[in-house]
C-alpha cells in the first residue's frame, strides 16, 4: 500500500476545503433559508497518508446570529449543517440539520469510507469557483 507525505494529505485537505466551499456558496445562492449567512468548511475527515483523496465529502456548517433590539444577552445562533462534495460541484451538498436530506443521499454510503480514486480522483481537482 502507498502511503503519502503529510504536505501531499495536506494539499488535499486544502483543495477539498476550497472545492466543498465553492459547492457550498452555490448550495446557498440558491437557498433563501441561509443566503447571507457565515460559512464555516470543515476538510473531508477520511483524508490519511494511505486515503489522500478521501470520501469526497466534506460538512459545511453555516450560522447566523441574532440578538434582540437594543439587548447585549440571550444571543440566538441559528445553524444548518450540510455535506458538500470535495470534487464537484454538480454533486453539489445536501443538508443534514435541521432537515436531514444526507441520509437518503448516495453519498451517504461513501461518508467516512476512503473511496476509490475512480469515485474520487487523486490528486483533487479545481473545481470551478474554487479558491487556492
Amino acid at each position: 500500500m502507498t502511503s503519502f507525505s503529510f504536505q501531499t494529505v495536506e494539499e488535499q485537505r486544502n483543495q477539498g476545503r476550497a472545492n466543498a466551499s465553492a459547492a457550498a456558496a452555490l448550495y446557498q445562492s440558491q437557498n433563501p433559508r441561509i443566503l447571507g449567512w457565515d460559512t464555516i468548511v470543515k476538510a473531508d475527515t477520511t483524508h490519511s497518508a494511505t486515503c489522500p483523496q478521501g470520501d469526497g465529502w466534506a460538512e459545511v456548517v453555516f450560522m447566523r446570529t441574532e440578538r434582540e433590539e437594543g439587548k447585549t444577552k440571550n444571543l440566538q445562533i441559528e445553524k444548518a449543517t450540510v455535506m458538500c462534495s470535495t470534487v464537484s460541484t454538480t454533486q453539489g451538498c445536501a443538508m443534514v440539520a435541521p432537515v436531514d436530506n444526507w441520509s437518503k443521499h448516495p453519498g451517504k454510503a461513501h461518508d467516512n469510507y476512503c473511496q476509490s480514486t475512480l469515485e474520487v480522483p487523486f490528486p483533487l481537482p479545481k473545481v470551478a469557483g474554487a479558491k487556492g
